[in-house]
């Protein structure tokens, strides 16, 4: 089983100055994708500068969730 996530950002700044008046535009693009498998499926979740939305991808019940482990044992395979 294998998991793995990454994202990107873009963002694109322009003043515009026009004799008394100064206009700034400022517009940024980002998404974030996440992959699990076998079977491959995962998420990617597209922002732009006021709304986002996910695209969802491969079988969406094939890979259960690892189970929740209790926080010492957390500790014990982080420390």
């Amino acid at each position: 089983m294998f998991t793995a996530s990454g994202g990107i950002n873009v963002g694109v700044r322009y003043t515009l100055d026009l004799w008394f008046v100064t206009i700034y535009i400022n517009i940024q693009v980002g998404a974030t994708l996440f992959l699990q498998g076998p079977p491959f499926q995962g998420v990617c979740h597209v922002n732009f500068w006021v709304f986002g939305f996910d695209i969802a991808f491969g079988p969406s019940d094939a890979v259960e969730s690892p189970a929740p482990i209790q926080l010492l044992e957390f500790y014990r395979l982080t420390l």
